[in-house]
């Protein structure tokens, strides 16, 4: 099947589909071993076209659970959409995301949220009028 697409794909296509079928024919993966090192990591790449991206991990057992479950509860039945199931879990991952951003319980970026220093006298806070000045530190060890 796959000799057959290479004359008709780009080597790009053709690679993407072959990952697709390979993850459909073993979804489970290989069977984990007592010594098997639980490995929680994920990557994320932007596209290089500057549209969308790439996600690519190995989670450990307790987080590969827990986003299960949560796209689980989220995603669409079949039926109701003319989309694959990795594009309807994809869909899910995107509206838990847009979710957790709503509420504000997030950070804004790297930990912590945005502060804002007003330095003024107190004539002029009493006053209600000053100059505004803004210092922009950023974070240059992440």
């Amino acid at each position: 099947m796959f000799a057959d697409w290479a004359r008709h794909c780009s080597p790009e296509r053709l690679g993407r589909d072959a990952r697709e079928h390979l993850d459909l024919l073993d979804q489970d993966g290989a069977a984990p071993g007592e010594d098997d090192p639980q490995v929680n990591e994920l990557h994320l790449v932007k596209s290089r076209h500057g549209v969308g991206g790439r996600i690519k991990g190995q989670l450990d057992a307790a987080t590969f659970e827990a986003v299960a479950r949560a796209i689980g509860a989220i995603v669409k039945p079949a039926a109701d959409e003319d989309k694959s199931l990795g594009q309807r879990q994809a869909d899910a991952l995107g509206e838990i995301c847009a979710h957790a951003l709503d509420e504000g319980r997030l950070p804004a970026q790297g930990g912590e949220r945005p502060h804002v220093s007003i330095t003024m006298g107190l004539a002029a806070l009493q006053a209600g009028c000053g100059v505004r000045t803004w210092n922009w530190v950023a974070d240059r060890a992440g």
